[in-house]
C-alpha cells in the first residue's frame, strides 16, 4: 500500500481496488488464497454450506499444488506480478496526479478494509474508489464495492463515489492502443485472438438482467470493437473467446479450444491481447503466456505473441488518471 502521501493539501483522495494474489508460491499460503477467493458468495453463488463443502473438501485441497506450480512459474524476485505492478501504478498515479493514492485488495494483502482504515484516518478528505476492472462482474467489481461500501460506512469515511465501468472511456482504448500497436505492427500476427475473463453464463445473464451497466459479455464486446477500431484491424482476423473456466455453463468458446481451433486451421502467426486484465498476473502471464503458447504452437502454430497488460505504463497512468480526475469534476460532492 502506498503510505507516503502528497505534502499539499490535495481536492481528493483514491483507493484502488483489486483482486488480491497469495503471499508466496506454495500450496499452503494458494490454498488459504482460494478459500477466501471461492468462499465470496459472490463467485460461488450457492448456499454457503454446498458453497463450504465444495470449497474447503474437494476444490482447494484438489487445486492448491497445482495453481502453486503455476504461480511458482511467474513468480518475481518482489512477489505476486499482480501485487508488484499495483504498487507501481498507486505510486504513479500518486504522482502524477499529486493526491493520496491507496490500495486494497478482496483476498490478499493489504485488504481493501485496511486501505478504507487509512483513508479515514488521514484527515477529512473526500475519497474516490476505483475498481481496477474495466468490465462489471458481480465476483469482480461487485464484491469490491460491496466491500468498500460497507468498510466506508463502519469507519466513517467520507466518499466521492465509485467510478464506474470504463470499458469504453477513450483514455483506456486509446491506452491498449498505444500498447498493442507497436507490437503488433513489429510481429506481423496474421489473426488477432481477444481473451476475456470468463464467467459462468448463469451469472452473466443475471448480472445483465439488472441493466448495461450490469452486462460484461456486451462490456467486453464494445471494448473490442472499440480497440479494433482504434488499431485499425480487419474484423475478419479476429474473435473472442473467454478464459479461465473452472466449471461447465461458462461463456463460450473458451479460450484453450480457441487456441487449438486457430491453429488446426490455418492460424501461423497469433496475438493475444486480454483487456479485463488491467495488470498482469497469473491469469496472463502462465495461463496465456505458457500454458496458451504451448497449446497453440502445438495445435499447429508456428510464433505466439502475448500483448502485455497495461500495468504502470506511462500511457496508463496519464489515462487513468484522466478518468479519475474527470470523474471528481463530475461527481456530486
Amino acid at each position: 500500500m502506498s503510505r507516503t502521501l502528497p505534502r499539499s493539501p490535495s481536492r481528493y483522495g483514491v483507493i484502488l481496488g483489486w483482486t488480491g494474489s497469495p503471499e508466496a508460491p506454495d500450496p499452503e499460503s494458494v490454498g488459504r488464497y482460494l478459500e477466501r477467493f471461492l468462499m465470496d458468495p459472490l463467485v460461488m453463488r450457492i448456499p454457503r454450506p454446498i458453497r463450504a463443502l465444495l470449497v474447503k473438501g474437494i476444490i482447494v485441497p484438489r487445486r492448491k499444488h497445482r495453481s502453486a506450480e503455476a504461480y511458482r512459474r511467474i513468480w518475481t524476485p518482489e512477489g505476486s506480478p499482480l501485487a508488484a505492478h499495483t504498487e507501481a501504478l498507486a505510486k504513479a498515479l500518486q504522482e502524477q496526479l499529486g493526491v493520496p493514492i491507496l490500495h486494497g485488495s478482496a483476498y490478499g494483502k493489504p485488504t481493501l478494509e485496511d486501505a478504507v482504515r487509512e483513508a479515514s484516518a488521514s484527515g477529512d478528505l473526500p475519497w474516490i474508489f476505483v475498481p481496477l476492472f474495466p468490465h462489471y462482474a458481480g465476483a469482480t467489481r461487485g464484491t469490491l464495492e460491496r466491500r468498500f461500501e460497507q468498510a466506508a460506512r463502519q469507519a466513517g469515511l467520507r466518499t466521492a463515489g465509485i467510478v464506474p465501468p470504463f470499458y469504453a472511456a477513450p483514455p483506456y482504448i486509446e491506452a491498449l492502443s498505444r500498447t498493442a500497436a507497436p507490437l503488433l505492427e513489429e510481429f506481423r500476427p496474421d489473426h488477432l485472438l481477444f481473451s476475456f475473463h470468463g464467467l459462468p453464463r448463469r451469472h452473466a445473464r443475471q448480472d445483465a438482467a439488472k441493466g448495461p451497466e450490469y452486462d460484461y459479455v456486451t462490456q467486453c464486446r464494445t471494448t473490442m470493437e472499440l480497440l479494433i477500431r482504434a488499431l485499425q484491424w480487419p474484423k475478419r482476423k479476429c474473435s473472442l473467446a473467454w478464459q479461465s473456466r473452472l466449471g461447465r455453463g461458462w461463456l463460450a468458446p473458451e479460450t484453450r479450444a480457441e487456441l487449438a481451433r486457430l491453429g488446426q486451421s490455418g492460424a501461423r502467426r497469433l496475438a493475444v491481447i486480454a483487456p479485463s486484465f488491467l495488470a498482469d498476473c497469473l491469469e496472463t502471464l502462465e495461463e496465456l503466456g505458457i500454458a496458451g503458447r504451448a497449446y497453440f504452437l502445438g495445435n499447429g502454430g508456428q510464433a505466439f505473441l502475448l500483448c502485455p497488460a497495461l500495468n504502470h505504463a506511462p500511457c496508463w497512468v496519464e489515462g487513468l488518471s484522466a478518468i479519475i480526475d474527470n470523474y471528481y469534476k463530475n461527481a456530486a460532492l
